[in-house]
């Protein structure tokens, strides 16, 4: 092989491996806090930094002896609220309202459309504790959760995870529906998973799972990214349950270098290119 061919496929090489970027993208991990005389915080992942209006769908979480169920964006604010409350988010502003004995926030921002660390103002309503004060938006590595049913009706459903689910106990996911019904809770184990409804109850440990009104699912080794077939029973009035489970690592991708670093990097292997017809110009 020419010193010109070598050249040639050299620069072709690092040209592929610059441009080459990865195309999986990791989560948007939210995390409100107060940093007040009674500080606390709390954090949910979505699969995207939030850009679109309207409600989003969240595992339950409680701040002092208030829990929240609900959140709802706006143009340039957010309303969270309990499981008794409203909340609304348009164009136009936030609604948000504690219902009956309920607690609620009202927060106002900037557009949080990136990444960063935002200070809000928020309102507390009903018996809600003092309102975030801060909110940082975070890329973060996680796992997606897609469990599926195959059959005559399929349908899906996915969730996200910080970390691998290894260790038997309950977890928290935001509320999903499948034909009408409506999950709100979720228990691990790794042989098995269990998800019920808001009448059921969960239970996760060693030697199993147990539910009084949702799905049973053997998932024996699921405890890594891959697809898996898994065996799932129905207890009580519930769709049939998924049959497919596919793990996913949502990794955070790297990132791009800046356009004028990639001006001076194409000049520079430009120039690695002709050496070799340099070389032979002076040898002739």
């Amino acid at each position: 092989m020419s010193n010109s061919t070598r050249a040639r496929l050299s620069f072709r090489l690092l040209v592929c491996s610059c441009f080459a970027f990865p195309l999986a993208h990791a989560a948007a991990l939210y995390t409100f806090s107060n940093t007040g005389g009674q500080p606390y915080s709390f954090s949910f992942l979505e699969p995207d930094i939030i850009t679109s209006l309207g409600d989003v769908a969240i595992a339950p979480f409680t701040i002092g002896t208030s829990t929240f169920t609900q959140v709802a964006f706006g143009g340039e604010c957010i309303a969270i609220a309990g499981a008794a409350g409203l909340v609304d988010g348009d164009s136009g502003g936030c609604d948000s309202g504690p219902g009956s004995n309920g607690a609620a926030w009202l927060i106002t921002n900037p557009p949080l459309n990136h990444a960063g660390t935002y200070s809000i103002l928020g309102t507390s309503l009903g018996t809600a504790p003092p309102a975030p004060n801060h909110v940082t938006i975070s890329e973060v590595p996680a796992y997606s959760y897609t469990f599926s049913n195959t059959g005559g009706q399929p349908y899906s459903f996915t969730f996200l995870e910080q970390n691998l689910l290894t260790a038997p106990g309950v977890f928290a996911v935001p509320p999903f529906t499948v034909d009408g019904t409506t999950f709100t809770q979720a228990a691990f184990n790794p042989e098995c998973f269990s998800f019920a409804t808001a009448a059921g109850l969960v239970d996760a440990s060693v030697a199993g799972c147990d539910v009084s009104s949702g799905w049973l699912i053997d998932s024996p080794g699921a405890i890594k990214p891959g697809t898996y077939h898994i065996l799932g029973s129905q207890v009580g009035s519930v769709p049939s349950a998924p049959d497919l489970l596919t793990i996913t690592f949502l990794p955070v991708p790297a990132s791009a270098p800046e356009p004028s670093g990639l001006i001076l990097l194409g000049g520079g292997l430009t120039g690695l290119a002709l050496l070799p017809r340099r070389r032979r110009a002076a040898g002739n």
